[in-house]
């Protein structure tokens, strides 16, 4: 088992840099990572990237000012089996970026002011977020597409910004006990099939334009 911990705002050894990790049963915590640069990349910037990484914790952590603030990768597709508790993603274009990871569970999320999107799923199914804050990202607040599927969003709030969620090519999502508050476009909005039996319970929609 690995642990990665720190206690620094600024300057500490896991501060400024990207944590670019494809490893299991990790737990990362008390960490503040800003302004990451993937080695070789330039501009791929993360805050925090785990590739294909399986029975992780992930808690208490500041990732703000990224190109991502979280970025969870996987070129087949994995059935990670992670926990992320008390993240803040703030101030990146987009704040948590999930591609093809699955069995991911997000508690007290908070993903503001990202110039493009708060949370971003591409071909993620099976995965469980509660009590979420997406307010003022300049696009999206949370965006579901290609075959992404299975998600549980539960006790979350967008507000402001662009269009509070899009969902292309997904199905079967389900949304309870939140509000939805876009200033520009629609407060849901849904593209292309499929996207299909994507549930709305107990959802306030707010400042719908369209």
């Amino acid at each position: 088992k690995t642990i990665i911990y720190g206690n620094q705002s600024g300057g500490g050894p896991f501060s400024g840099i990207a944590l670019a990790i494809n490893k299991a049963n990790l737990t990362i915590r008390n960490i503040s990572v800003s302004k990451g640069t993937e080695a070789g990349q330039g501009v791929l910037r993360y805050g925090i990237y785990l590739k294909s990484s399986q029975y992780n914790v992930i808690k208490d952590i500041i990732a703000n000012s990224n190109y991502y603030g979280i970025y969870l990768y996987s070129s087949g597709g994995v059935y990670s089996y992670s926990n992320f508790s008390n993240i803040n993603a703030n101030n990146n274009i987009i704040g948590i970026y999930i591609d093809k990871f699955h069995q991911l569970n997000f508690n007290n999320i908070t993903a503001n002011n990202n110039s493009d999107t708060g949370i971003y799923f591409t071909g993620s199914s099976d995965n469980t977020l509660n009590n979420i804050i997406a307010n003022n990202n300049n696009n999206y607040s949370i965006f579901l597409e290609a075959f992404a599927a299975n998600n549980l969003i539960n006790s979350f709030s967008t507000n402001y910004g662009g269009k509070g969620v899009f969902i292309d090519s997904a199905y079967l999502n389900s949304f309870t006990n939140g509000i939805i508050n876009s200033s520009s476009g629609n407060a849901v909005e849904i593209s292309t099939n499929p996207a299909n039996d994507n549930v709305f319970t107990n959802v306030t929609l707010i400042n719908t334009n369209k």
